[in-house]
């Protein structure tokens, strides 16, 4: 057997397999035999009439036919393995001769994996930032849990300023309703609802089952950019008013939270949560650094489209979910942008080449220092995981398939390679 490898653009490569005629002949008394024991001759058993009347029923080409079938499916599979090629997709056949007497030559062309030459990481630096909670962090997280408690009183008043209201709203513009613009009984606290100026001013002093119309202006540097510097309409009904009541900053404050002895107690836990919350930012955002930095400093070969497309669509299947699990409709969300769904997939190319990216280096890593995820770390993260998850059965029988034990071992291969990569780039303070 003869082979002849062609690498064209993007990891295309294009096989030449030719087959002696002697080669070849083998599989045509494979396929003569086949064919003649589906075949049913009178007088005969399947597979036992005489050579002769089998060829009466059968052409010969039907068996040149399936003996092409019979060489590409055998030989083609040896030749991936023996030249340790890695196919992504099945292979376009195309037989270039087939004939009596002659060798058998056909062609497959596919995308083969893409490869990757990875720099030298042992060089790369990033730069740890410095872990810094100011005060006012930690004033502003003993306020959140100072206000989780309190107490709330219906009253018949109007409204004050550090009341928690309960209101309907629409909102116009040019008199048209604004898409997403339009709210019932909606929660609002008066002096932590910080949503435009003007709004709270606008609200304080009405009555239980008042309706108020009035227009307020958004700021140029507004996040929403189809609200950014524009009058906007709205009509309020107040439907309940709420006394708030907080609890005193002290130490029993502190006591009545958790086991402190007193209130610098709880501050100091409370800054230690954030510092620990911050370091785990620091961390990802060091090895997202670390993952760029090799990813710009790698030869990869061009990569396939199909390979891209792929990763689009599950990063597409992942905003899915995430919507789905805050109640909201892909679709709606599509009409809310404004995009199609091909027009979200295109935006998300760049991240797609990125992912796939991050993917070949950790394969790469994986295959030249034998990284792997033995049977009994993955046991020991799924017990982890079911204690975790022992009331919520649902959760239980996810973690029990086969689909997530397979995603959970290349995670927890990720994070292995990750924080070896880690161990070995030069990390400054």
């Amino acid at each position: 057997m003869e082979i002849k490898i062609q690498k064209l653009p993007k990891s295309t490569i294009e096989l030449i397999i030719e087959l002696n005629s002697e080669e070849f002949n083998s599989f045509l008394k494979k396929a003569e035999s086949e064919l003649a024991s589906k075949i049913s001759i009178p007088g005969f058993r399947p597979g036992k009439a005489p050579i002769n009347l089998f060829k009466k029923e059968i052409s010969e080409a039907k068996i040149y036919e399936k003996a092409a079938q019979m060489a590409i499916e055998e030989t083609y599979w040896q030749v991936i393995k023996e030249k340790n090629l890695e196919p992504i997709n099945l292979p376009k056949i195309e037989i270039l001769k087939l004939a009596k007497d002659n060798p058998f030559i056909y062609k497959a062309t596919f995308f083969n994996f893409p490869q990757v030459k990875i720099c030298d990481f042992k060089k790369i630096k990033v730069k740890r930032k410095k872990i810094e909670i100011k005060e006012e962090k930690v004033e502003r997280l003993l306020n959140e849990l100072r206000i989780s408690r309190r107490k709330e009183i219906l009253v018949e008043r109007p409204a004050q300023k550090g009341d928690r209201l309960e209101i309907d709203f629409e909102m116009f513009f040019n008199k048209v309703p604004l898409e997403n613009g339009q709210g019932k009984n909606v929660s609002f606290l008066l002096g932590e609802s910080y949503y435009i100026p003007g709004l709270e001013e606008k609200l304080i002093g009405m009555k239980k089952g008042e309706i108020k119309e009035f227009s307020l202006e958004y700021p140029e540097n507004f996040y929403d950019k189809k609200l950014a510097g524009r009058k906007i309409d709205f009509r309020v009904k107040i439907n309940s008013i709420y006394q708030v009541e907080l609890p005193n900053l002290d130490d029993n404050f502190a006591q009545s939270v958790g086991n402190f002895k007193n209130l610098e107690e709880l501050k100091e836990q409370l800054r230690k949560n954030l510092e620990e919350e911050e370091k785990n930012k620091e961390e990802e955002r060091l090895e997202l650094e670390m993952l760029d930095q090799i990813i710009k400093n790698s030869d990869f070969e061009e990569i396939p489209e199909i390979i891209i497309n792929e990763e689009k669509e599950k990063i597409i299947e992942e905003l899915e979910k995430s919507l789905e699990m805050s109640n909201l409709k892909f679709e709606d969300y599509l009409l809310h942008i404004k995009k199609t769904k091909d027009e979200l997939k295109e935006e998300f190319t760049p991240q797609a080449e990125k992912r796939v990216k991050t993917a070949l280096i950790i394969g790469k890593i994986a295959q030249e220092y034998k990284f792997f995820v033995s049977d009994e770390e993955l046991g020991q993260e799924i017990n982890r995981l079911l204690k975790y998850y022992q009331y919520d059965l649902e959760a239980q029988r996810n973690i029990r398939t086969d689909e997530y034990q397979n995603y959970l071992r290349n995670f927890l291969l990720n994070r292995k390679i990750i924080q070896w990569l880690k161990n070995q780039v030069i990390i400054e303070d």
